[in-house]
């Protein structure tokens, strides 16, 4: 009986441990199975995630490559900014540099408008210079080379700011800072402003430059961007755009300095044009009353040619052929010409010898006088050695006419000496030098009195006070002329004193 109760207890021993074997093979299953679809769940996830990385990563390379392609133009923009900067200094004219500003200003910052405010001192005052960008109007947002368009209409021509104005080209100018659209809804001391007057602005820069006598800075106006292409105006851009009105202001004083020295040569070639049309008809005025060289003498030192008229001291000379009325109605026009323009002839010869100033004809009168033109002391004397020597040369010319069977003309001189009036008398056609006054008149009455008195050269006193010791002369005492109240002391020329 035992035994057999043994072995049941055995058998219920190996049952129990099997069914505990079969429920933790079962329970092992199970967390197996679990954590398979763990596993694949997690893979799942996993490659999503990887999907995402990737993705991501795909994203911020497109983003980089945007950023450096945007990098990369602005680089070129600011590149071609420069460049165009720097065609501003070729500018010979304000014209052209205000053109090349407008499309390098439009063109580098991606303005569709921009002006320049050039201050006028005198006034107190700004005027634009305004320009566009095919932008402005819809068309493409770059512009290109000479695409760029000046405004000018009335109501642009009309704008005028002061400095202090409160608009921000008022204030720019006034402060001599910068200042952006922006800065109105962060300052409170600038909320005043207007940014739409008198032009649509989003930021503003002073101009200056060194004045290179007194090395202090010279306000030239206002550079003012108006809409702009991109949204976000960055502190680069607004270095960018300093730097850009520095240069700026010194292209601008060159290309005013160019301007002054093109004006001042087209007048200096203006005026040499003038003074070679002047030179010219002087030198023909000259011609027909000084000797040649004389002439090259005068010219040669034009600012000793007063043609204003001045009060100076001369000495004279009048001569006249005596009885030539009569001596003309004996013979024909043609001879009375012939030997009166040979008479004429080498007088002026004489007189141009001996650094002279043919005045006049007046028929068969002489006018002459020394002193003025070539401002000589000795006007005196060569005027006395001139009157002797046309005595000896109209005696050469007696012989000759008696020779020929022809009457010989005989002349009385006279010489005065004193203050005359001298100048360039006449008019846009005809000019010529003479001399006015109360000396003139007495040459005249003196040489009158020839006709009087036994001499043919009678002078002035104040004349032979200069040439006493020169020549031979006598007193013929105090004589009324016309146009004298009192009698003048006169004198009578017989030569030169021998020696």
């Amino acid at each position: 009986m035992r035994p057999r109760l043994a072995e049941e207890g055995l058998f219920r021993a190996i049952a129990g441990v099997a069914a505990a074997l079969v429920l933790l093979v079962a329970l092992c299953w199970v967390l197996f199975l679990s954590r398979t679809r763990a596993a694949l769940k997690a893979r799942g996830l996993e490659g999503q995630y990887q999907e995402q990385v990737k993705l991501l990563k795909l994203q911020q390379s497109s983003e980089l490559r945007e950023l450096a392609d945007q990098a990369k133009a602005r680089s070129l923009k600011r590149a071609t900014l420069f460049l165009r900067v720097m065609d501003m200094f070729k500018a010979e004219t304000k014209e052209t540099f205000f053109r090349t500003f407008g499309e390098a200003v439009l063109k580098g910052f991606l303005a569709k408008q921009c002006a320049f405010y050039l201050f006028d001192r005198a006034a107190n005052a700004l005027y634009p210079k305004v320009y566009e960008s095919p932008s402005a109007h819809g068309e493409d947002s770059m512009p290109a080379l000479g695409r760029v368009k000046e405004v000018a209409t009335p109501a642009v021509q009309r704008i005028r700011v002061t400095p202090g104005d409160p608009n921000l080209v008022g204030w720019t100018a006034k402060e001599r800072i910068p200042i952006t659209k922006d800065q109105l809804a962060t300052d409170v001391t600038k909320r005043h402003l207007k940014a739409d007057h008198p032009l649509k602005t989003t930021v503003c820069v002073p101009v200056s430059t060194q004045d290179p006598v007194t090395r202090e800075q010279k306000f030239i106006g206002v550079i003012a961007l108006g809409e702009l292409e991109e949204a976000t105006w960055t502190e680069t851009d607004s270095s960018l755009l300093t730097a850009v009105a520095n240069l700026t202001g010194v292209a601008f004083a060159k290309t005013d300095l160019l301007e002054l020295q093109a004006a001042e040569l087209a007048s200096t070639k203006e005026l040499s044009i003038k003074e070679r049309e002047q030179r010219k008809q002087m030198r023909a005025v000259l011609d027909r009353v000084v000797a040649p060289e004389l002439a090259d003498q005068l010219l040669a030192r034009p600012d000793t040619l007063d043609f204003q008229g001045e009060l100076v001291e001369a000495s004279v000379f009048f001569s006249d052929v005596r009885e030539f009325t009569t001596y003309s109605e004996k013979r024909s026009p043609r001879e009375v010409v012939a030997i009166l323009n040979e008479y004429l002839s080498a007088m002026t010869d004489v007189i141009l010898e001996f650094g002279g100033t043919l005045d006049k004809f007046v028929g068969d009168e002489i006018v002459a006088f020394w002193g003025p033109l070539t401002k000589s002391t000795d006007h005196a004397e060569r005027a006395i050695r001139a009157a002797l020597k046309m005595r000896e040369t109209l005696r050469g010319l007696q012989d000759k006419w008696l020779r020929e069977k022809k009457e010989p003309l005989h002349m009385g001189m006279g010489i005065s000496t004193g203050q005359v009036l001298f100048g360039c008398i006449g008019s846009a056609k005809k000019v010529d030098f003479t001399v006015m006054g109360d000396t003139v008149n007495l040459g005249a009455r003196l040489q009158t009195l020839t006709r009087k008195f036994p001499y043919d050269l009678i002078i002035s006193e104040a004349t032979y006070g200069k040439v006493s010791r020169l020549v031979q002369a006598e007193a013929i005492g105090e004589v009324q002329v016309k146009g004298k109240t009192e009698p003048v002391p006169v004198y009578g020329v017989k030569s030169l004193t021998p020696g």
